[in-house]
Parts: structure tokens; C-alpha cells; sequence
């Protein structure tokens, strides 16, 4: 689990610092826009991952199922 967040959170950092690459070179707000996206979506995941650990360690196997159902299309819905 450590691994692959610090992979995710490492890439986020990548975009991020190229989002500053982009601003200093006044690139386009299009372009920008695209980028903070990959930014948002990138975040969404490092989250759900977190979320999905949290349940394992604390809920009962039955509920556990159901709620990350439910909590996979909440993260759909609201992108």
C-alpha cells in the first residue's frame, strides 16, 4: 500500500510542479485547466485508496463490500 501511494503522490507532485512550469511560460488556460484535472483526478484516486485501506482495517467484512460499493460511485458521481 505504501509503495503505490508514494508512487501516486509522487506523480501528483510531477504535475503539479509542471502546472508552475506552465503558468511561468504563460501557456494557455486550456492547457492549464487539462493539466490541473489530471492533477484532480490523480488526488481522487490517492483518496479512494485511502478510504478503501481505512474500511479494511475497521469494518466487518459483510458491510465492507456494500460500502465501498457505494463509496466507488459517490467518487463517479461527483467528478
Amino acid at each position: 500500500m505504501d509503495g503505490e501511494l508514494k508512487k501516486r503522490l509522487k506523480k501528483i507532485k510531477g504535475q503539479l510542479e509542471g502546472v508552475e512550469r506552465m503558468l511561468a511560460q504563460n501557456r494557455s488556460c486550456e492547457e492549464i485547466f487539462q493539466q490541473l484535472q489530471a492533477v484532480r483526478s490523480a488526488t481522487r484516486e490517492v483518496m479512494l485508496i485511502l478510504i478503501e485501506d481505512e474500511i479494511c482495517r475497521t469494518i466487518s467484512p459483510k458491510k465492507k463490500k456494500l460500502l465501498l460499493e457505494k463509496i466507488k460511485l459517490l467518487f463517479k458521481i461527483k467528478q
